[in-house]
This record gives structure tokens, sequence and C-alpha cells, in this order.
């Protein structure tokens, strides 16, 4: 991964291939362990699943593992928002949430490596750990901020 080598912190949409309401797009690739392909599953990608506004995991939202690491999705986003259609929804929904999240780290925390901020994420989201649906849990920003404080 090119990107991250070069210092970027980089997050991916899960996808949108779900077992319970999957896209149609997904054809077959959809439920657990087959809607999570490409980048988003390299184990050093911060993949990033969907929940609704009460931290509830969406049906839609692709459930690890993925193709290239076994627990993906990492953490989830919020998504079910009002914007330019009339419900901007979606693991692509969810994942530029993360990326401002990656965003506030990376300007308050020089020299971030992706590495440090993906575990971080996980690390404080306070969940039970690992799950195949919500990933380590639903994103934090605060908690991730602190947990890197100086």
């Amino acid at each position: 991964m090119e990107l991250l080598d070069a210092g970027l912190l980089v997050s991916f949409a899960a996808g949108n291939c779900g077992g319970v309401c999957a896209d149609a797009r997904c054809g077959r690739d959809q439920g657990p362990g087959r809607g999570i392909w490409g980048a988003g599953g390299h184990e050093r990608a911060l993949c990033v699943g969907a929940v609704n506004l009460r931290k509830e995991w969406i049906g839609y939202s692709s459930e690890g593992p993925a193709a290239l690491a076994r627990e993906k999705p990492d953490i989830c986003g919020f998504s079910h928002f009002e914007g330019w259609f009339p419900s901007d929804t979606g693991t692509s929904a969810a994942c530029p949430v993360v990326a401002g999240v990656l965003a506030l780290l990376a300007g308050s925390r020089r020299g971030l490596t992706q590495d440090r901020a993906r575990a971080s994420l996980r690390a404080t989201t306070g969940g039970s750990g690992w799950n195949p649906r919500l990933g380590a849990g639903v994103v934090d920003a605060h908690a991730a901020w602190a947990a890197l404080a100086p």
C-alpha cells in the first residue's frame, strides 16, 4: 500500500453487501465473509462499516471477514443523513465520517502513522472486541484523540 508507506492516512468503505439487505449489485457476494474485497480488506487499511445514529449495524453494511484480512471491518461510522438526496446512506456515507476523524487526529498529532491511527480508533470505540458486523465498534473521535495525546 504505497499511500500508507508515503505517510497518508487512508480509510475505505466496507461496501454494501451485508447479508440482511445487500445492494442488488452485490450478486452472490453478500453476507458474512463474502462482501469485503479489494483495498478495504487489506490488513493495514482502515475498513469502515455503517451504523445508524443509535449505533446499530445497518443490514446492508458488509460483514467480515474480508478476503485479505480476518478482522474487517475495523470500525463503523455513522450513516443515514439527509443531504443532496432524501437519504444519503451506505458505507460510502459512513467512511467520510471516519475520514474526518482521521483528519482531526492527523492535524493534532503530527507524525501519526496509519498503523497507529488504526490501532487507536479500534481501541477507543468502547466495544467489547471485534465482531464481523461492527468491527471493533463505532468510531469515537474524542476518545481516539485523547488516547493519542502526547
